[in-house]
């Protein structure tokens, strides 16, 4: 079987809604972006959970306000992490999708760790 054909069946299936005024760079968000991200969820919550700043950056928060800008801090200051959480999504790209993110890289990284934190808080709001 073909990488390409590989990494695409991986990835759930998730219904998310497509507006006409969607544009491309949201379309690429919702179609490979979110799939990929949801799929390394479980990955994703252990390297940021392990990280060894995320108990002294992050864990001490007292209210949902100071944990999401604290996470927010936390995932923007760590270059490292960022670098690794980033990987965990692009190494799921197949050729296409890779090319496409290569033409607009920043804004992806972007929504890359946005989506990330907010998945991060949701999974720490419900325990």
């Amino acid at each position: 079987m073909e990488r390409s054909q590989t990494v695409l069946e991986l990835r759930p299936i998730l219904n998310l809604k497509a507006t006409e005024n969607q544009g491309d760079i949201e379309r690429f968000q919702n179609d490979t972006i979110r799939p990929i991200i949801k799929f390394q969820h479980e990955v994703i919550l252990a390297l940021v959970f392990n990280h060894k700043f995320y108990e002294k950056s992050v864990k001490s928060s007292n209210t949902p306000d100071e944990y999401r800008a604290a996470l927010k801090s936390f995932l923007n200051g760590q270059k490292e992490l960022r670098h690794q959480l980033i990987g965990l999504v692009i190494g799921l790209f197949d050729l296409s999708e890779f090319e496409a993110y290569q033409l607009n890289a920043p804004e992806y990284q972007r929504r890359i760790i946005q989506i990330i934190s907010q998945r991060v808080f949701d999974t720490i709001g419900t325990k």
